[in-house]
């Protein structure tokens, strides 16, 4: 099946001559034939489009009913998931090529191209017409339908529209945002996560929960500087973040170990360190990761469990915020009383 597609960049690429208007990619596994027209400004020499050619080679046109058209003969109506995954495929191809770009040249403001999951566009928005492999593209004809980066109509119940109440906390919190390094890198993961870019989350959610762990041991400590044992244990933990803070530290502060207060938390983060693990090591994701996990069925990351992850972390950090604001609570009374008996 063939795919003849615009797609509008939210950057621009720079280039010292228009006459590179076209360019193919090598073929691969997944596509026969992929061809690439930049779509040059009108009076420089930049581009902030790319009209792509390609022909998939893991979709079978003839389970897809055709319909008449005057102007390609035919075209194909696929369902969201099937075009979904045809774009997926594509975005992840010019994201390898457009990554290789950005290195070559040192334009840094190159960025892998999201795929919004509520529209599944790609980048900015994404003109589109899937045709028979053997048709031929007629000229300024390419585009019969137009897939809008359609947030606003199709936003979900995890997007919340902004409040009166709303700006009043952003307005409370903004200050202290930058601060609050975890939550930093949670709106990255969410970022990553509806955009398709699931190993990224991983590796994001890995940072948060990390990061809000070890702010809060801190803090405690900071409140009882000569807690020595609390010192050791700090220490040790600098290159051994699981074993230390969500076993020994946890068992220290809170009497109990994290498995056994909240097991759910304790397999969440467990998994998405295994996962990113693996990431740092070999760079990569394989069937044998997510058996190790408990997903004997997955080889590769797609929304529904990266989506899982990502709620889980969520929760165990909403979970341990809460345990470490109430102990500071307690702490606090404690030393409030010891003063009062001095």
């Amino acid at each position: 099946m063939k795919l003849l597609a615009k797609i509008h960049l939210p950057y621009k690429l720079i280039f010292n001559s228009k006459s590179l208007s076209r360019y193919e990619l090598r073929a691969d596994d997944y596509f026969s034939y992929f061809k690439i027209d930049f779509i040059f400004d009108e009076e420089k020499s930049t581009v902030d489009a790319l009209e792509i050619e390609t022909i998939a080679k893991f979709i079978d046109e003839s389970n897809f009913l055709k319909i008449d058209n005057a102007i390609f003969g035919h075209y194909y109506e696929l369902e969201r998931d099937t075009y979904e995954h045809y774009f997926l495929n594509v975005r992840n191809k010019l994201n390898g090529f457009l990554s290789a770009l950005g290195h070559l040249t040192g334009m840094y403001w190159i960025q892998p191209l999201p795929l919004n999951h509520l529209s599944g566009c790609i980048g900015v928005n994404t003109e589109y017409v899937f045709i028979p492999s053997n048709a031929k593209v007629p000229p300024n004809a390419r585009f019969f339908f137009i897939q809008d980066d359609s947030i606003i109509e199709n936003y979900t119940d995890d997007i919340k529209p902004v409040t009166a109440d709303i700006l009043d906390k952003a307005k409370g919190i903004g200050s202290l945002y930058d601060s609050l390094t975890y939550i930093i890198y949670e709106d990255k993961a969410r970022f990553a996560l509806n955009t398709h870019q699931f190993p990224e989350m991983i590796m994001f959610l890995a940072i948060s929960i990390e990061t809000l762990f070890k702010m809060c041991v801190q803090e405690f400590f900071n409140f009882k500087s000569h807690d020595v044992v609390l010192k050791k244990f700090i220490d040790s933990g600098k290159n051994n973040f699981q074993e230390t803070y969500t076993k020994l530290i946890y068992y220290y502060l809170f009497n109990t170990t994290l498995s056994e207060k909240n097991p759910i938390a304790a397999k969440c983060i467990s998994d998405v360190f295994k996962l990113r693990n693996s990431l740092m090591h070999t760079g990569m994701l394989t069937k044998d990761d997510f058996k190790n996990i408990g997903h004997p069925s997955v080889s590769e990351l797609n929304y529904s469990l990266s989506k899982e992850f990502f709620d889980g972390i969520i929760e165990t950090n909403e979970f341990l915020f809460e345990e470490f604001t109430n102990l500071f609570h307690k702490l606090s009374a404690e030393l409030e009383m010891q003063n009062v008996t001095e």
